[in-house]
């Protein structure tokens, strides 16, 4: 699916002659409640933003992609939006796996893509990917503050429950050296598939109620939590 916008300018009738038009390219799941108030939140923060700077010499002229959850079609609608709407920018995807991608193309095209999500290590090298620019709280920062959580309690011992994915893992090095700066630890480590049915979620969690730890840490994606 393909979508563009260019605000109230585009549906007012405006005359856009006189400004200049800034392409976007949006990349999301729109089969998630994330992707539905994403793409919302940025249709509002546009209009909002040029009802105040109405004489704006410059429009945002936004490209909707559905990616429907595949890292195929986030290359292929990144590699689109490059070679043939040539924005200037790309928003998105939401996982840690599509965003290698586009950050990889992104960066080879010389095209920032800004992330909201992705807290995946990998792209935090300005050598590999220096074009990517994340806005989310890296897994590090995430990591000191649940150790600091941790150690408020004075609890010693965590179950870590995650998601087998790259944004599952991508954390689990981050907790444990974290755990161990405040002396504590990573008593077992439970991961958990996608997609995975409840019956298999059950499974996987069956043992850990026989564990005298009863401290979880929990870092999955909402698909897995709900």
């Amino acid at each position: 699916m393909e979508q563009g916008l260019g605000w109230n300018a585009v549906a007012d009738g405006e005359n856009l002659s006189s400004t200049a038009k800034f392409d976007v390219g949006v990349i999301l799941d729109m089969n998630t409640w994330l992707g539905k108030i994403s793409w919302s939140c940025m249709l509002m923060a546009a209009d909002d933003f040029y009802e105040v700077h109405s004489n704006h010499t410059t429009k945002l002229s936004f490209h909707l992609k559905d990616s429907e959850d595949d890292v195929v079609n986030a290359g292929l609608s990144a590699y689109e939006f490059i070679t043939k709407v040539r924005v200037r920018a790309i928003i998105g995807p939401q996982t840690s796996s599509e965003s290698k991608f586009v950050a990889e193309l992104g960066s080879k095209f010389h095209v920032p893509t800004i992330s909201f999500t992705s807290t995946t290590p990998f792209l935090s090298s300005t050598t590999r990917t220096p074009y990517f620019i994340p806005t989310a709280i890296s897994d590090s920062v995430q990591a000191k503050v649940i150790a600091a959580l941790i150690q408020t309690f004075k609890w010693r011992e965590a179950i870590l429950l995650m998601e087998d994915s790259d944004f599952g893992i991508g954390i689990a090095s981050h907790l444990i050296d974290s755990f161990q700066d405040i002396d504590a630890s990573i008593s077992h480590k439970c991961m958990i598939s996608l997609p995975s049915t409840i019956s298999q979620i059950l499974q996987k969690l069956g043992p850990l109620k026989n564990m005298q730890v009863k401290v979880f840490v929990v870092h999955a994606s909402y698909d897995l939590v709900s």
